[in-house]
């Protein structure tokens, strides 16, 4: 008995030593990376008025690691000669910031999400062997590190931006829709009213034209209206829009397609959210 407790206080002080020499950058990196995932270590903290929580160790490394090997092995990298430790950090940052937000929301990325992006990407071959070459080559990570630190958080991040703005979250923006909307309630020109609130005149000027098996996700409503409709304010990643139906004619193969123009109205974006938050929390590096 007396042998257990001796063996459990070594055990409790050696491990306790090694934490301590973890965060004293004394150990080499994959030891400290070994430490970080075994215990769930953190390299800072996020506090709010309300609560804080972890920024993942483990994920700021995994981050510091793919950034020195994407400068190292990538001749036209866009980062100059900025602190990559410190990118790595607001990277890591920023992910424990989501992945709270999306604990709140109730809100989560599933492998097969993750899947169905890869296989939707254009980037590259849409074989499972082109994208682990291609994680390894750029990023210096396996596929399924490749998947965990930048397609899930990239998926993440859509879902809560997304929910931010269905929640009312940015009421600049959906007031200044709302106040498009009332004035072609009004019977006002649509490209009047596109002039004065979309932020880009681009498609209102020249139109939109879309096949019916493009009809999907925030282009939807579009199938509902009648030409000359306009559809009810629908809230895409950076937007407000307002549609317009113009025609709907025969492409090719029979197939239709219809001729939309579009009011956008500027929203708030993910990364002014983010400023936001940082203004009224507080960030504690402790790695």
């Amino acid at each position: 008995m007396i042998w257990f407790i001796v063996l459990v206080v070594v055990f409790l002080g050696l491990q306790a030593l090694g934490l301590k020499l973890v965060y004293a950058h004394k150990l080499p990196t994959s030891v400290n990376y070994f430490f970080a995932k075994i215990y769930h270590l953190s390299a800072g903290e996020i506090k709010d008025q309300a609560e804080s929580y972890p920024v993942s160790l483990t994920r700021f490394m995994d981050h510091q690691k793919s950034l020195d090997f994407y400068v190292k092995n990538n001749s036209d990298n866009s980062f100059g000669e900025i602190d990559l430790s410190e990118v790595a950090w607001q990277r890591a940052v920023k992910d424990a910031w989501l992945e709270h937000l999306a604990k709140n929301y109730k809100l989560s990325v599933d492998s097969k999400e993750v899947e169905d992006y890869l296989k939707a990407s254009n980037v590259i071959d849409q074989s499972q062997e082109s994208f682990a070459d291609f994680s390894k080559k750029t990023y210096g990570v396996s596929l399924a590190k490749f998947k965990e630190i930048i397609v899930k958080p990239f998926l993440l991040e859509a879902k809560v931006y997304q929910h931010m703005l269905e929640n009312y979250n940015d009421q600049e923006g959906m007031k200044k829709a709302q106040a498009a909307y009332a004035v072609l309630e009004s019977g006002k020109d649509f490209m009047e009213v596109a002039k004065e609130f979309s932020f880009d005149l681009t498609y209102a000027e020249s139109g939109l034209w879309l096949k019916e098996s493009e009809l999907v996700d925030f282009y939807e409503p579009i199938k509902s209206l009648e030409v000359g409709k306009y559809s009810q304010i629908v809230i895409t990643p950076g937007a407000y829009v307002i549609w317009r139906l113009e025609s709907i004619v025969d492409g090719e193969n029979n197939e239709k397609v219809w001729q939309v123009r579009p009011i956008l109205v500027q929203a708030r974006t993910l990364e002014e959210f983010f400023k936001q938050y940082m203004q009224i929390a507080s960030v504690k590096k402790n790695y």
